[in-house]
């Protein structure tokens, strides 16, 4: 709920009063947006565009629009672009496995350890959809997952005993 109203109706309130506005500040935004999408607001753009989204049918700001859309590190300016239809907020499976696959390749590890963090991250992808939070000590104490994953004793040797802090370092990198 975002004051009193529905996540999903909020969403929907935001994303039509952008894409339906007749104000013409703001419809000049948006044509600058159409023609280059890599351009970037001025100061005072982006406080009309703010005024826009404080308009007395829903009152909106960033700390909303980042929970409505479930995007932390989301901006004004990206959810005034994906409301645009110019650039699209990336859902929780697209922010995990790009984060995911940034984390893999800064670091060295094996075939066999890629193969078994993938599977952490499939789990980590189920449980941040259904909003719950898990631990190592989940994986493990769930049958289903420790059969996709391997036993706790086979999977810490083979990440050395770093199992725990390495799936702590990735789930901290993925930012979700």
């Amino acid at each position: 709920m975002i004051d009193n109203i529905p996540i999903e109706e909020a969403r929907n309130i935001f994303e039509g009063e952008i894409d339906n506005t007749k104000k013409a500040e703001i419809i000049k935004i948006k044509e600058k947006v159409k023609k280059n999408s890599e351009y970037q607001p001025t100061e005072e753009e982006m406080e009309k565009i703010k005024d826009l989204i404080k308009n007395p049918e829903i009152y909106l700001d960033e700390g909303q629009l980042q929970k409505i859309y479930d995007y932390q590190q989301g901006t004004v300016w990206d959810f005034f672009l994906h409301a645009f239809g110019i650039k699209e907020i990336p859902d929780i499976k697209q922010r995990i496995a790009q984060g995911f696959n940034n984390y893999i390749s800064a670091y060295n590890f094996t075939d066999d350890q890629i193969k078994t963090l993938r599977k952490i991250k499939d789990i980590f992808v189920a449980n941040k959809l259904e909003k719950k939070e898990f631990s190592v000590d989940d994986i493990f104490s769930n049958p289903i997952f420790e059969r996709l994953v391997g036993n706790k004793s086979e999977v810490e040797k083979l990440f050395n005993g770093e199992f725990g802090k390495i799936v702590e370092d990735l789930e901290k990198s993925l930012k979700v």
